[in-house]
């Protein structure tokens, strides 16, 4: 069900959780195939990291 705000906070960052039936980019699911972390940025933004959730977690204990 949806409601405005974050869904959950983790570490003190607010996340907002996503289910879909397929990823939301195939490009971007394919590159993740072939790394773990994508990078991406457009013209004059700000840089965006995508990875995995288990990939962030063995991140932070490492």
């Amino acid at each position: 069900m949806y409601k405005p705000g974050e869904d959950l906070r983790w570490r003190g960052y607010p996340v907002e959780v996503k289910r879909y039936a397929e990823p939301i980019s195939k490009k971007l699911a394919k590159l993740l195939e072939d790394a773990p972390i994508v990078m991406e940025r457009c013209d004059r933004g700000e840089w965006v990291a995508h990875l995995r959730v288990t990939d962030l977690l063995d991140l932070l204990d490492s």
